[in-house]
């Protein structure tokens, strides 16, 4: 089922709705009646997988003014500074990447008859759509049934350990007043400033907006709970602060430890919407190519790329790759990457995501209802303070061990063909 938008759907249907509301008996402003509590913001329609404005509930929400809550303190505006360049200490890393002169935002909005808020502009609705996405994947990961154990360990649910989170909105990221193309239309979360940033949006396409896809916003929220239940929590994890990217030798536990931050967030996109393939709502497949119910296989070339942190040529790992754009990889399976160009963590990712998403879609009726995310979770939480020796294949040996002992025996033959290039270190052996 397609995601995508008809031309001029999402700022039209807009505009339109904003400027019939603004022609009706609605109030300027006025206090928001907290039993009605409903909110016209862009989302998810679940029935048809397509996005549509639509009024919802933002349950947390304690100032609508200034989109301040339980779960997000909202700022507008600032700019992204980097102070610290070249960062040696913790301190200086918690300082490394900080956005200055941020302040509450101002919502526009008015009351409806039926009592809805109905925000006044495009920034009014786009913040009040985020604060929304972000309290839906609160919501979903709290409400995954984990077991006694795990929840006195983890103190409450998962969305409990997460907190509430600063959220900046539109912040300016320029070099020498040239807007950075790589962090606009995007959205992230930093550890080290334990936020989330939405970078503006400059691109006139009519699909979703990447932060008003729940999907995306579900995949950032999951880069936090990957925080709490791998780092505890921890700004600046030992990965950080010790450089392992520009060391060789913990090369490959940054890189595969990145892959699978990745790849957790893309399988619980794809859970929280019931969609693999949620991405393509807000970017082509003919761009990024992150459908989770795409056969995806750790082989060779990818290996090579982990473990050095530039892709080889094709013919130096046994791949079929079209050198310099769009080939395949040794299954078969599309993998798009130019020789000599540094690695992207998101191709590990995307692998293991797909794993998950299929030993999951193979056994829905035992795995369903939560079971897969708490399994997951588990795990994560059983590789937690990893080292420099990390290795992926850690993460899938506990997710076999906490498998069903009668999907076991499943789960090794999936990881032993997907697994290609580490099938050997893998604890389950066929």
């Amino acid at each position: 089922m397609s995601n995508i938008l008809n031309k001029t759907s999402f700022l039209g249907a807009l505009a339109l709705v904003l400027t019939s509301a603004l022609g009706t008996s609605c109030t300027p402003g006025g206090d928001v009646d907290v039993e009605q509590n409903k909110f016209l913001i862009y989302n998810l329609d679940s029935q048809t997988g397509e996005y549509r404005l639509s009024r919802e509930s933002i349950t947390t929400i304690r100032d609508v003014r200034s989109a301040d809550g339980d779960v997000i303190s909202m700022q507008g505006g600032g700019k992204l500074a980097t102070p610290y360049p070249d960062p040696q200490t913790k301190e200086e890393w918690e300082k490394a990447l900080t956005i200055e002169g941020a302040q509450a935002p101002v919502i526009e909005y008015t009351i409806d008859d039926d009592g809805t808020v109905v925000p006044w502009d495009f920034d009014s609705a786009m913040i009040l759509t985020v604060y929304h996405h972000i309290e839906r994947a609160n919501v979903y990961f709290d409400n995954i049934p984990l077991d006694d154990a795990l929840r006195a360990d983890l103190g409450g649910g998962v969305g409990e350990l997460v907190g509430k989170i600063p959220c900046f909105y539109y912040p300016s990221v320029t070099i020498a007043g040239i807007p950075l193309p790589l962090f606009t239309d995007n959205a992230a979360y930093a550890y080290t400033m334990n936020a989330f940033i939405v970078p503006p949006r400059l691109s006139l396409d009519d699909a979703v907006p990447i932060y008003a896809n729940r999907g995306v916003m579900t995949h950032e929220y999951s880069h936090a709970v990957f925080n709490r239940l791998v780092y505890n929590g921890e700004r600046v994890p030992a990965f950080v602060l010790e450089k392992w990217d520009s060391d060789p030798f913990k090369l490959r536990a940054y890189n595969e430890l990145g892959g699978l931050d990745e790849g957790i967030a893309d399988i619980f996109g794809a859970f929280d919407t019931n969609d693999p393939n949620y991405i393509a709502a807000s970017i082509s497949t003919e761009l990024i190519d992150r459908d989770l119910a795409v056969p995806r296989y750790y082989e060779e070339c990818l290996h090579m790329a982990v473990e050095s942190g530039v892709y080889p040529a094709s013919a130096d790992c046994g791949g079929d790759y079209a050198e310099g754009g769009s080939g395949t990889d040794s299954q078969g399976v599309r993998f798009d990457y130019a020789a000599g160009g540094q690695y992207d963590s998101h191709h590990l990712g995307a692998v293991a995501a797909s794993v998950i998403w299929a030993l999951y879609e193979q056994n829905q009726e035992q795995l369903g209802g939560g079971v897969m995310e708490r399994i997951v979770v588990q795990s994560l939480r059983d590789i937690q303070n990893p080292d420099d020796s990390f290795r992926i294949t850690e993460f899938f040996d506990a997710v076999y061990e906490n498998m069903p002992a009668d999907l076991q025996p499943e789960a090794c033959q999936l990881f032993q063909e997907r697994l290609i290039v580490i099938r050997d270190e893998l604890q389950c052996q066929p």
